[in-house]
């Protein structure tokens, strides 16, 4: 699981959230699936688990919550597939600012396409969002990059 041991690496103390932007609706065939399901233990599968057998289907933005070195950690999850994607991260980093924790640091997870990752930049420099963020992408050998 290279995926898992590089997550666990950048899901230190300092960071409080993980803010995952996938190509596809929430369910459990995703790109990270298994290893953000580990870390949130279970609640993502037991999510999917809900919306498969629902007749109300996928929401656009999932929030979960749990904790990380004793600390919260949360984990939003957007589909680029709905229109309104980027005021749902607008949301989910508003959610953090709620939470006073401007600035501590924010794992993102973007797909492999990288016009979303230029288009998330572009949000998050609009939205005046002052934090750490790390990105990180399937498919890279080098993946991490930080950007303030």
């Amino acid at each position: 699981m290279k995926n898992l041991d590089e997550i666990l690496k950048n899901v230190g103390p300092q960071c409080h959230a993980i803010l995952w932007i996938s190509e596809e609706t929430f369910s459990d065939s995703l790109p990270f699936f298994s290893e953000l399901d580990y870390l949130f233990d279970g609640l993502l599968g037991l999510q999917a688990k809900h919306e498969n057998n629902s007749e109300h289907g996928h929401g656009p933005f999932h929030y979960f919550s749990s904790k990380n070195f004793g600390n919260p950690l949360s984990l939003g999850h957007i589909s680029s597939k709905n229109k309104n994607w980027k005021n749902c991260v607008i949301q989910f980093n508003q959610l953090q600012i709620n939470k006073n924790e401007l600035d501590e640091c924010v794992l993102v997870i973007l797909p492999k396409n990288s016009s979303i990752a230029k288009e998330f930049k572009e949000v998050i420099k609009k939205s005046a969002i002052k934090k750490m963020f790390k990105y990180f992408s399937p498919h890279s050998h080098d993946s991490i990059k930080s950007a303030v």
